[in-house]
């Protein structure tokens, strides 16, 4: 059964027209394709904030940082994670909830379908201006649907996902289990005690670990948790501001850290990862 998006208004099933470039609906709600190929699918009523989301500066930092490799580890990890628990689904639905720049969607798509798989992904996220970028290298894929929409509101039907991905995203529990088949996987991405600590020991005076949560939760399994730990070396003063920038550390930054983050022209810092894996009940 062909899986499609939904209204936000009336849940009904989107159609996209081609020669329009727009999405509607039986009851005539239409939803214009962006240029770069995503659908705005945030009602206005809904939205927290007049832009929700990462704003311009914080994705063009992220597509650098990122497109340099430094996260490859923690992205072959998710994707060798995905075709183990997809080796018995032939033409997996999957849905990365929080798909930002599309980075990792990206490249997860292309792993699982070099295993011979037919693959349909959805990428959703709240900011206009990381599925700007993403549809601008990666919505020419026939299979990738970028969306803007909120993980607590997925305009997608009940049980239709068989692999729902989410990385340092937040965790909408019952829109989770709506989406996913019984028995559906899912993957959840989060830094470990010790993520980016040299950074932190940077900015902050006295820094702090990361909580890590209890793995377990409610309608899933705990199946595993795959640690990713290694070191990067930022080079030069950009990449070191490239990854200040994607974090929430950069956010009320008080002026003496501000200056030493400016002053520091190479880094090496540990990165710390969970793939957290889950079979939905």
């Amino acid at each position: 059964m062909a899986i499609h998006l939904l209204c936000p208004v009336c849940k009904g099933e989107l159609i996209l027209d081609e020669v329009k470039r727009s999405y509607h609906c039986p009851k005539n709600h239409c939803y214009d394709r962006a240029k770069t190929g995503y659908v705005n699918l945030i009602p206005i009523s809904k939205k927290r904030s007049k832009i929700p989301g990462d704003n311009k500066d914080m994705i063009r930092a992220r597509v650098d940082f990122l497109s340099s490799g430094f996260y490859q580890p923690l992205s072959d990890t998710i994707n060798f994670a995905a075709i183990k628990m997809l080796e018995n689904v032939k033409n997996p639905v999957i849905l990365d909830a929080g798909c930002g720049e599309g980075y990792y969607t990206k490249r997860l798509y292309d792993a699982v379908s070099a295993q011979g798989k037919k693959v349909k992904l959805f990428g959703m996220d709240i900011s206009k201006f990381a599925l700007d970028m993403a549809g601008k290298h990666h919505a020419s894929e026939g299979n990738i649907f970028y969306a803007a929409a909120s993980s607590f509101d997925l305009p997608l039907p009940d049980h239709s996902v068989d692999l729902l991905v989410s990385i340092f995203s937040p965790y909408a529990e019952k829109e989770f289990l709506r989406v996913l088949k019984p028995g559906g996987k899912m993957i959840l991405a989060i830094p470990g005690p010790k993520h980016l600590w040299e950074l932190k020991s940077l900015v902050y005076d006295t820094p702090y670990e990361n909580k890590v949560k209890d793995y377990n939760l409610t309608g899933f399994d705990f199946a595993q948790s795959i640690p990713v730990e290694t070191t990067i070396h930022l080079p030069d003063k950009k990449a070191v501001s490239d990854l200040f920038s994607m974090t929430p550390y950069c956010c009320n930054t008080p002026p003496q850290a501000a200056a030493r983050l400016n002053a520091c022209t190479e880094l090496s810092t540990q990165i710390q990862f969970e793939v957290l894996c889950y079979d939905a009940k």
